[in-house]
C-alpha cells in the first residue's frame, strides 16, 4: 500500500512509473526536466557519454528507462549493447529498460496515444513473438535467454529480481518460458522480494557496511517503488533515506508517488536539501540549476491539497523557502495563488502580510475552517485569530476591511468572534446595527467590582457602599437583558453556535449578577446580624463586667471569711492546746496525790487505835506489826536500824560502867515513849494526810473533767471551722477566686 497526494491509501504500485503528461514528453523525444542536461540519444555511444554525466544512480537508470520509451531513439540497439556490461547496476537497469516497453503498455490508467502504442507493441513483438531458441543469431533471441539465465542463476540479488521481472512485464509466451525455466517468474520475484524484506527487518545487518550497501544497491535497481510503499522499520527507512540520496530526482519522483508516510516523509526532507543546495553554504551543487529545481517544486505543490496536515505542512515549508530568502517561492512557484497558498500553509505571517491581496482568499478560508493548518484545535484557532489579524493588516481600505470580516463576528469558535470583535471596535461606528449589536455583547463586559471585594466578611466595605454596589448590579443587569436580546436577534438564522454562545452567556452574565446581587444582600444580612451581634455582645461584656465584679466581691468576703476561719481554728486549736496541756496537769497532780490518799481509810484508824492502845504490851514481843502491810511499816528497817544502834550504845555504856542499870531503865522507857508517840503521830498524820489529799483530788479531777468537756466542745467547733473552711474553699474554687 502507498500513500496517495489525497491523502488516502492506495493499491501496491503497479504499470507505468510515468505520468501521462512525463510520458508526452517521451512520446515526442524531450528529456523529463531534470533529464535535460542529457544529449539526445541517437546511437549507444550517446548513452555512454549521457551515463558519464549522470549526477546520480536514478538518473542513470532513466536514462536507459527513458531510452526504451523514446520513439526517437534506436532502443533496442542500445539497450542491447549494455547487455555485454560487467557492472551488475548497469545490467540491472538496462533490464529495467526492457520491462518498461510492458509496463507501460500494461498500464489501464495510460491513455496512450495509438501510434506510440503500436510503437511499444511492435517492440515488445519483436523482443517476444516467434522466437527459435536455436537461432542464437537472434537478438531477441540472445536476450530471452539472458533474461532466463539471470532470472534463476544471476550474479546478484539484483540482477536476478530485474531479469524476472522484465521476463514477467515482456509477457513471453508461456509454452517458451517454461523450456529454460524451472518456475514462473511471479515465483521467483516473490522468493526475491521475501529475503530482501527479512533482510531489511535485520537490524543487525545496520553494523555490516557491505551489507548495507548491497540492501541500498537492491533498493535503487530493484523494485523501489514497492520498497518505498511497504518500509516502516528503523533500518528499512534508513536504508530508503540512502537510496533517496543516491538517486536524486528518480528516488524523489518515485517516493511522491508510492511512498507511504514515513518515506515521504524522508522525501519532503531530502527535497528541502536539494532545494537548499544553492545556499552558499551547501556542499553539494548538483541540482541546483534551475531546470531541476523547478522540476522538484512541480513535484511538491500538488502535496499542498493533502489531508495529512503535518507531512502538508512540510511541503509548504520546503516551498515556501523562508531560509533561503524565499527563493523557491519566488523563483520556482509562478503561480501567484500556489505562492500564497504555500504563505498561509507555512504560517508564514510576515510573509503573508507582505505578500497582499492575494492572500486573502486563503486566509478567509483558514478562518471559515475549509483550510487547516493545525491537529490540535486550540492551536488552529491560533492560527485563524492570526489570520483575522493578518487581514487587518493587509487591508488598508476600511470599507473592504469591514466587509471582509464582518462575517466572522459570527464565526463558530468564540475566540475567533471575540478576536473580529476587537479588530473592528475602532471602527464600529462605520458598521451597520446588526454588526454593532453583536460587537456590543462580545466585548461586553460586568462593569462590577471583583466578586472577591464584596465577601459578605470583608470587614472593609461599609454599608453605604454595598447599597451603591447593588445599584450598580442592578444597572448591569438591565444592560446584559437589553444588549443580548439585540445581539442574538441581530444574528444570521444559520448562526447557530453564535446564538447559543450570546445565550449561554447572557444566562451566565445574569446569574453573576444574582451572585453578586446575593453577596451584597448577605453583606447586608451580616452586616445588620453583626450590629445585633455586637449590640448582644456589648450587653453580654456588661453582664459579664457585673458578675466579674460580683465575683470579685464574692471572693473578697470568701477571702476574708477564709482569714477570719482561718484565726478562729487557729484559736481554737491554740485553746485546745492549753486545755489539754491542763488536763494533763491536772493528770499529774492527781498521780502525785493518788500516793498520799489510802486506799482503805477503816484499816488506818484501826492502826490509830492498836498503836494508841496495844502497841506498848507488842513493842518488845513482836518483830513486826501485825498491820506490816500498812503505810507506816514500810519505816520498819529505820525502827531497827535505830534499835541496834541503841542497843549496841547501851551495852557499850553498860559495858564500860558509864551508864548504870536504873539510868538505863529510864532511857529505855524515853526510848519506847519516843517510839509509841512517833508511831501514833504518824498514823494520825497518814489519816489527815490522806483526807487532805482526797479532797485535792476530788477538785482537781472535777476540774479536768469540765477542761475536757470544754475541749471536747472546742474540737466540734474546730470540725465546724473546718468545714466552714473547706465550703469557702469550694466557693473560692467554683468562683474561680
Amino acid at each position: 500500500m502507498s500513500y496517495s497526494q489525497s491523502g488516502n491509501i492506495v493499491p501496491s504500485p503497479s504499470g507505468s512509473m510515468f505520468t501521462p503528461s512525463e510520458l508526452a514528453l517521451i512520446q515526442a523525444g524531450k528529456w523529463l526536466p531534470e533529464l535535460s542536461h542529457f544529449v539526445p540519444v541517437t546511437s549507444p555511444h550517446n548513452l555512454d557519454d549521457n551515463l558519464n554525466h549522470a549526477r546520480d544512480e536514478g538518473e542513470k537508470i532513466d536514462l536507459l528507462i527513458h531510452t526504451a520509451l523514446n520513439p526517437h531513439a534506436p532502443a533496442l540497439i542500445g539497450l542491447g549493447e549494455f547487455l555485454q556490461r560487467k557492472d551488475l547496476t548497469i545490467l540491472a537497469a538496462t533490464l529495467r529498460g526492457f520491462a518498461i516497453i510492458g509496463e507501460t503498455l500494461d498500464d489501464k490508467k495510460l491513455n496512450l496515444d495509438p501510434n506510440y502504442r503500436h510503437h511499444l507493441e511492435h517492440l515488445r513483438y519483436v523482443l517476444t513473438a516467434n522466437l527459435d531458441l536455436h537461432d542464437d543469431e537472434n537478438p531477441s533471441v540472445h536476450l530471452f535467454k539472458r533474461l532466463c539465465h539471470d532470472a534463476e542463476s544471476g550474479g546478484s540479488e539484483m540482477v536476478r529480481w530485474a531479469a524476472a521481472h522484465a521476463l514477467q512485464e515482456l509477457d513471453y509466451p508461456l509454452n517458451l518460458r517454461r523450456q529454460l525455466l524451472s518456475r514462473p517468474p511471479a515465483e521467483i520475484l516473490a522468493e526475491i522480494w521475501t529475503k530482501y524484506e527479512s533482510r531489511l527487518s535485520d537490524q543487525k545487518r545496520e553494523n555490516d557496511p557491505s551489507k548495507v550497501s548491497e540492501d541500498i544497491k537492491f533498493g535503487i535497481y530493484g523494485h523501489t517503488e514497492k520498497l518505498f510503499a511497504e518500509s516502516r522499520g528503523t533500518y528499512s527507512l534508513s536504508v530508503v533515506r540512502q537510496i533517496l540520496r543516491k538517486s536524486g530526482m528518480r528516488g524523489i519522483r518515485l517516493a511522491l508517488k508510492y511512498g507511504n508516510r514515513p518515506v515521504l516523509t524522508e522525501a519532503v526532507n531530502f527535497a528541502g536539501d536539494l532545494f537548499n543546495q544553492i545556499n552558499p553554504n551547501s556542499q553539494d551543487k548538483r541540482y541546483k540549476d534551475n531546470a531541476t529545481r523547478q522540476r522538484l517544486a512541480d513535484l511538491c505543490l500538488p502535496f499542498l491539497t493533502i489531508t495529512d496536515l503535518d507531512l502538508r505542512n512540510q511541503f509548504a515549508e520546503k516551498l515556501n523557502d523562508k531560509h533561503n530568502q524565499y527563493n523557491v517561492s519566488d523563483c520556482l512557484i509562478t503561480d501567484e495563488n500556489n505562492r500564497a497558498k504555500v504563505a498561509v500553509i507555512d504560517a508564514d505571517w510576515q510573509r503573508i502580510v507582505s505578500l497582499g491581496d492575494i492572500c486573502l482568499p486563503f486566509l478567509c478560508q483558514l478562518i471559515e475552517g475549509s483550510l487547516r493548518l493545525e491537529i490540535a484545535e486550540n492551536l488552529n484557532t491560533n492560527c485563524q485569530i492570526t489570520a483575522a489579524e493578518s487581514i487587518d493588516n493587509i487591508l488598508q481600505d476600511i470599507s473592504k476591511k469591514l466587509l471582509t470580516l464582518s462575517p466572522y463576528l459570527q464565526h463558530d469558535n468564540q475566540r475567533v468572534r471575540e478576536s473580529v470583535a476587537n479588530l473592528l471596535q475602532p471602527h464600529k461606528s462605520l458598521l451597520d446595527a446588526k454588526a454593532k449589536q453583536i460587537i456590543s455583547a462580545l466585548l461586553f463586559q460586568l462593569n462590577l467590582p471583583d466578586e472577591s471585594e464584596i465577601s459578605p466578611r470583608n470587614s472593609q466595605l461599609d454599608k453605604l457602599t454595598v447599597e451603591n454596589h447593588v445599584k450598580l448590579a442592578e444597572t448591569n443587569k438591565q444592560a446584559v437583558q437589553k444588549i443580548f436580546i439585540n445581539a442574538i436577534s441581530a444574528c444570521e438564522s444559520k448562526s447557530i453556535l453564535t446564538k447559543d454562545f450570546l445565550t449561554q452567556q447572557q444566562k451566565d452574565f445574569l446569574e453573576r449578577i444574582a451572585r453578586y446581587l446575593a453577596d451584597l444582600n448577605s453583606w447586608l444580612q451580616n452586616h445588620a446580624n453583626d450590629l445585633q451581634a455586637a449590640a448582644k455582645a456589648k450587653e453580654e461584656e456588661l453582664k459579664n463586667q457585673k458578675q466579674e465584679a460580683e465575683r470579685q466581691v464574692l471572693c473578697r468576703k470568701l477571702m476574708e471569711d477564709k482569714t477570719s476561719t482561718e484565726n478562729e481554728l487557729t484559736e481554737i486549736e491554740q485553746k485546745i492546746k492549753d486545755d489539754n496541756n491542763r488536763i494533763e496537769k491536772y493528770s499529774d497532780q492527781i498521780r502525785g496525790l493518788s500516793y498520799s490518799i489510802s486506799s482503805n481509810q477503816t484499816e488506818d484508824m484501826s492502826a490509830l487505835v492498836w498503836d494508841v492502845f496495844f502497841y506498848p504490851l507488842t513493842f518488845f514481843f513482836s518483830l513486826t506489826s501485825i498491820y506490816g502491810d500498812h503505810e507506816y511499816d514500810k519505816h520498819i528497817g529505820l525502827y531497827w536500824f535505830v534499835a541496834v544502834l541503841l542497843f549496841i550504845a547501851i551495852v557499850f555504856l553498860l559495858v564500860s560502867n558509864i551508864i548504870s542499870w536504873d539510868f538505863l531503865r529510864i532511857i529505855a522507857i524515853l526510848i519506847y515513849v519516843s517510839a509509841w508517840g512517833y508511831r501514833v503521830y504518824t498514823d494520825i498524820r497518814r489519816i489527815v494526810t490522806s483526807s487532805s489529799a482526797k479532797s485535792k483530788t476530788e477538785t482537781l479531777k472535777l476540774s479536768r473533767s469540765i477542761i475536757e468537756d470544754k475541749v471536747i466542745t472546742l474540737k466540734k467547733q474546730k470540725g465546724q471551722l473546718q468545714q466552714q473552711l473547706y465550703a469557702i474553699e469550694n466557693r473560692r474554687k467554683e468562683n474561680k477566686c
